[in-house]
């Protein structure tokens, strides 16, 4: 999902996976995947799920949060408009992505527990490495510009601060009533609140 921490995750598992001698490691951006030179170990990021791309890939991680949050901060970095047609896209993935991921990382438990949510990347990709190293390596990762770095996939101010509450404010009323009416069920199973 969008604006979920998936930068953070790619560059976690970029870490890891670096750290591993015998993975010679291409990563990036899924438009950029049919590019890159050929590699034994491809680390690809992406925002949508399909089955074509789940079929190919070894291992899946995927990052959601509440999709208004991230509905917020879509708008605030980018500009765009708030509809729920993003939200419905977002949905969608999710849930292709809970039946295919390997480790679905919930945006609010990675962002209150960092070294948890590296531990559980590790523990995927059973790489052995100095975790701790990892996770001051992502601390001090920032986007430097406004272009995106080929390596990080970060730019200039990457994280828009958008906070867990302003989607009441920040949002339409009525796109939020639509959105509890739509998705009320998936909000309260994944610990959102409807209001």
């Amino acid at each position: 999902m969008p604006r979920s921490g998936s930068t953070l995750i790619f560059n976690a598992l970029r870490l890891l996976l670096s750290a591993n001698p015998d993975c010679d490691l291409q990563s990036g951006w899924v438009r950029s995947a049919r590019s890159m030179p050929r590699a034994n170990c491809y680390l690809i990021k992406t925002h949508g799920m399909n089955a074509i791309d789940a079929w190919r890939a070894s291992n899946i991680v995927y990052s959601y949060r509440d999709p208004r949050v991230a509905l917020v901060s879509l708008c605030r970095k980018f500009g765009a408009e708030p509809s729920i047609d993003h939200i419905r896209g977002w949905m969608h993935s999710f849930e292709f992505a809970e039946r295919r991921s390997d480790v679905l990382v919930r945006y609010e438990t990675m962002r209150d527990d960092l070294p948890a949510t590296v531990e559980r990347l590790a523990k995927l990709l059973d790489v052995n490495t100095d975790l701790d190293k990892v996770v001051d390596d992502l601390i001090g990762t920032r986007g430097t510009s406004s272009a995106v770095d080929s390596v990080t996939l970060l730019h200039g101010e990457h994280k828009s601060g958008t906070q867990d509450h302003e989607w009441r404010t920040v949002l339409p009323s009525e796109l939020n009533a639509q959105v509890a009416d739509e998705f009320g069920p998936w909000l309260e199973r994944h610990g959102y609140a409807l209001q």
